[in-house]
């Protein structure tokens, strides 16, 4: 079983290789009964330790060799993404903030991988099941409402949840 990353097949890092990724993506996918990718290397910002901060006069470093400006760096290694779906629309309200399966997959996650890297959700959404939007109608603004009738020719997946416990 194999899950994409980015647009590219040629990327050194276009595929899902790790076996945690592979179980956790085939874990998911089986409990919840949804389609789920796993894309590793999702770029994110880290902070760095306090005793890694470059100070005057402390330690010697050289910029663009071994120091670092400021207290966070830009890297891909400790983050990754779920993409879940596409779905029908009352499978992907499940996924959004208050939803039941929401609080069971960052329950899940917590498991399967811990607390070692930082992660987050995109719910896709079949692009049939879209609903179109007007004036009187509820609707989770930035959730589950696009304006006016969708047109795109792919599924809606604008939605990119970061869980907190």
């Amino acid at each position: 079983m194999r899950c994409r990353i980015g647009t590219s097949a040629s990327s050194p890092a276009g595929w899902c290789r790790s076996a945690q990724c592979r179980g956790a993506q085939s874990f998911l996918a089986h409990y919840f009964g949804v389609p789920v990718a796993v894309l590793e290397f999702m770029t994110g910002w880290m902070q760095l330790p306090r005793d890694a901060h470059l100070r005057m006069g402390i330690a010697v470093a050289s910029l663009g060799r071994d120091a670092t400006l400021g207290a966070h760096v830009r890297g891909a290694q400790q983050r990754f993404r779920l993409r879940i779906g596409p779905l029908p629309l009352g499978e992907f309200k499940r996924f959004l903030p208050g939803g039941d399966a929401l609080a069971e997959l960052v329950a899940a996650v917590k498991l399967y991988v811990g607390g070692e890297k930082r992660w987050d959700v995109q719910i896709v959404l079949m692009k049939e099941e879209v609903p179109a939007t007007h004036l009187g109608q509820m609707g989770r603004m930035g959730f589950s409402t696009w304006m006016g009738h969708y047109t795109k020719p792919v599924d809606a997946d604008d939605v990119v949840l970061t869980p907190v416990d």
